[in-house]
């Protein structure tokens, strides 16, 4: 009688996995074309991942392609600045290289640091800066 009034740990297991949301945390890789034509677009902590508030998914735009021309541009930049007493904001013209094809923005190291990727052109933080690949 125990056995027909209490159920198995496989059917608990099924309806379980079935109640859950079939979507994975991870984000969706998308096209810098998909990206853009997002409406409610927020940039989160991550460089390069973004909420689809379309769609109410995590997205990321197209992957690193080591393959594709780099283009060099300068894009004023508000920078730390260590003087006490200074409400101010601190801007400077930095150096960054945007690839051709998948608009991936990189701010260029100093000295022998590498590149650092920052997110795309055209998006978030650099939704105003003027894509030079155009």
């Amino acid at each position: 009688m125990e056995d027909f009034a209490a159920p198995s740990t496989e059917a608990v297991a099924e309806v379980q996995a079935a109640a859950e949301p079939a979507e994975s945390s991870e984000p969706q890789m998308i096209t810098i074309k998909e990206l853009r034509a997002i409406k409610k677009l927020t940039v989160t902590s991550t460089p390069g991942e973004f909420w689809d508030g379309d769609k109410g998914r995590f997205v990321k735009g197209p992957a690193e392609d080591t393959s594709e021309d780099m283009v060099e541009l300068k894009i004023k930049t508000q920078v730390p600045h260590g003087g006490a007493g200074s409400d101010k904001p601190k801007f400077e013209m930095l150096e960054y290289v945007v690839g051709e094809k998948t608009k991936r923005l990189y701010l260029c190291g100093q000295d022998d640091d590498a590149d650092k990727f920052v997110g795309y052109i055209g998006i978030g933080d650099f939704k105003t800066v003027e894509d030079p690949t155009l």
